[in-house]
């Protein structure tokens, strides 16, 4: 469960004072340098790191959920920017599964949620998803930031969006998406980590636990960890992806299920802006010879167009 905190939650999920155990954390969402330097030389003043100058609003988000495949649902929502916290938890329609349980602590029980036998209050994933939005609304145009978040959080997000039917609000209030563990793997060496998932990086970092799979927690020590990372611009840059990037990738997904695509060539090519349509449409005009044509053109050779072809053909 969430620590005490010094305000409480208000109606529409945002609290405006960082909880009292979080003193350590940044007090804004614009990152400072992790590198303490009283005179830089003319080098690192002409190529300071890219969290020294930046000056974009982030959101550290976060889900908890169901389950772990790309069906599940949203059981709780935590961001925060800064001083700024919001946090919900959804009563969902469908049974939390043992192997979430296990990581997240939630369960529903006669139609209440609790977090490790303590009832929370909940609301519909219709209420929670207008609350963040307002959320972000009331930001400057921000980006959301969270760790692993191409491959989990956003398609998921997204999807809530569009169920609730606020997508088109969402995508013109925010500015794209960083994934932190994009950003870690650029900037930590594998040899000084046990992994690059969050909590080793909080501890190899911070030199501190905390109670991981609690969305509010995760956020607040993924924003803390995020204002000690030194990158460069172009790694921050090369960590960031666009809506219609995520959305190219979710179009993308059948051919990753149906194992047409390795996930790491599908992952390229939603980067690269493909869809499926887009590769439907070069099978359509000239076959296998289009998807070829088209994949070359990207810089992807030696495929099977072949399993590509048939996929389509069906």
């Amino acid at each position: 469960m969430a620590s005490p905190v010094n305000a409480q939650v208000a109606e529409n999920g945002v609290m405006e004072t960082v909880p009292s155990d979080a003193d350590s954390a940044v007090a804004s969402a614009e990152p400072s340098s992790a590198v303490a330097s009283a005179e830089p030389s003319s080098d690192e003043a002409s190529a300071p790191p890219g969290n020294i100058e930046e000056k974009e609003t982030l959101v550290f988000f976060d889900l908890e959920t169901t389950g772990l495949g790309k069906d599940c649902e949203i059981v709780q929502v935590a961001a925060v920017s800064g001083e700024r916290i919001f946090a919900k938890y959804i009563l969902p329609n469908r049974p939390i599964s043992a192997g979430a349980a296990a990581i997240n602590g939630l369960q529903v029980m006669d139609g209440v949620l609790y977090l490790r036998e303590v009832p929370q209050p909940t609301c519909s994933l219709a209420d929670a998803m207008a609350a963040f939005l307002q959320f972000l609304q009331s930001l400057d145009r921000p980006r959301l930031a969270g760790h692993n978040i191409w491959s989990f959080d956003s398609p998921i997000i997204v999807s809530a969006w569009e169920e609730v039917s606020l997508k088109d609000q969402f995508a013109r209030c925010v500015t794209g998406f960083l994934d932190t563990l994009w950003l870690a793997r650029a900037v930590v060496p594998r040899s000084e980590v046990k992994s690059h998932q969050q909590t080793e990086l909080v501890q190899a970092f911070l030199k501190k636990s905390y109670d991981a799979h609690n969305a509010i927690e995760d956020v607040k020590s993924l924003q803390e960890l995020y204002s000690v990372l030194t990158f460069t611009p172009e790694q921050k840059q090369c960590s960031q992806f666009s809506l219609f990037q995520l959305e190219c990738r979710m179009t993308l997904q059948p051919l990753a299920d149906d194992k047409i695509l390795f996930y790491q060539l599908t992952d390229k090519l939603a980067l690269q802006e493909v869809t499926l349509e887009k590769l439907k449409a070069a099978h359509q005009q000239d076959g296998n010879s289009g998807l070829k044509t088209l994949l070359k053109s990207l810089g992807h050779t030696g495929l099977n167009h072949f399993k590509l072809s048939n996929f389509f053909s069906k």
